[in-house]
């Protein structure tokens, strides 16, 4: 097992994002560190963090220990929203937000400690398997509250929708880019091929019984922190309300990425069947993993219909060909691999 690497091309490889202008903008931090003194006594400078294309976070002092801002582009600034209901019923799981301006996509939050991205590689993959259990009893826990979390997220992926995202996605050339850099002719044809089971594939999940929930599309170590003996669940600014297995299909990839794990480690299997066994209520142990592998790519399609959002949205750049290759990944599931090499 290699050492766990700082980057993690779980999506598409060479990733070129660049930062956001406006968290440049020396107005928009005089306006930011305005917000957070009405809010907060701040003993001393606020300091970058982390700058990406889409969020921007700052370090805050205050006599309390350092806090956290975060703003997020208009796309991800549903989030303060999606913790708020969240820690109605388990707010010890999620970010602690100490305030809030969900129209600006800001909010202010209480330090959750190291997290697994943090942690020695042996520690970190040996925590997955206490989290990714943890994680699934929190899916379990608001699954409640999932037409609440609906109306507070922008982009409604709920499974019985997908085969509909599906026509939307590969009925849309311009993003594409068939021959031109994107998917090939072959890969094109041979994702047309794959409705009729798309369409079984969402029914034969939905007929379970286990319903849609809320869905982290992009977990992984540095949104995981230990807690006591439990776990928070931090940036939710990819999160959905689908199938919840759905979570795996980049966790687990992030996961083999990171340690250099083929695809039948049995690093893999053993996470995974931790993150089932709360769910041993609607099958049992050995009908789960069955059920993970066909929501694999279903996972992976609900991806693809964020990154294609992303694309026609326009709020800040990202690479031509995300929504091809986000749907490559679909049919070559481990391709990626390919593209570190």
């Amino acid at each position: 097992m290699r050492t766990a690497k700082s980057r993690t091309r779980t999506t598409k490889p060479a990733s070129k994002q660049r930062a956001f202008t406006r968290w440049a903008d020396p107005d928009w931090r005089v306006e930011v560190e305005k917000w957070v003194r009405e809010r907060v006594e701040v003993t001393g400078r606020c300091e970058d963090v982390r700058f990406r294309g889409w969020s921007a976070v700052l370090s805050v002092p205050t006599r309390d220990g350092t806090l956290y801002f975060k703003a997020a582009l208009p796309a991800f600034a549903h989030e303060s929203r999606v913790i708020e209901v969240l820690a109605r019923r388990r707010p010890d799981a999620v970010t602690e937000v100490i305030a809030a301006d969900p129209e600006r996509g800001w909010m202010l939050m209480r330090d959750a400690g190291a997290s697994l991205e943090q942690l020695e590689p042996h520690d970190a993959l040996r925590h997955w398997e206490s989290a990714l259990p943890a994680y699934a009893e929190l899916q379990l826990d608001v699954m409640e509250h999932v037409g609440e979390l609906n109306r507070v997220l922008p982009l409604d992926r709920r499974t019985h929708l997908l085969p509909g995202w599906f026509d939307t996605l590969l009925d849309d050339p311009e993003h594409l880019l068939i021959e031109r850099g994107g998917l090939t002719m072959d890969e094109y044809e041979r994702l047309r091929a794959l409705r009729p089971w798309i369409c079984s594939a969402c029914a034969e999940l939905e007929a379970i019984g286990i319903g849609d929930t809320i869905q982290n599309d992009d977990l992984r170590s540095a949104s995981v922190f230990p807690a006591g003996e439990s776990y928070r669940f931090v940036d939710w600014s990819d999160s959905c309300v689908t199938f919840p297995f759905f979570s795996l299909t980049v966790t687990l990839r992030v996961i083999a990425d990171l340690y250099g794990l083929p695809p039948d480690a049995p690093e893999i299997d053993r996470l995974r069947d931790a993150y089932l066994e709360p769910w041993t209520g609607y099958a049992s142990r050995a009908e789960l993993p069955s059920l993970a592998a066909l929501a694999r790519p279903l996972g992976q399609l609900c991806r693809a219909v964020m990154h294609h959002d992303d694309a026609k949205r326009g709020d800040w750049e990202i690479e031509p060909d995300d929504v091809s290759w986000a749907l490559r990944l679909i049919i070559e599931p481990e391709v990626w691999r390919e593209a570190l090499e």
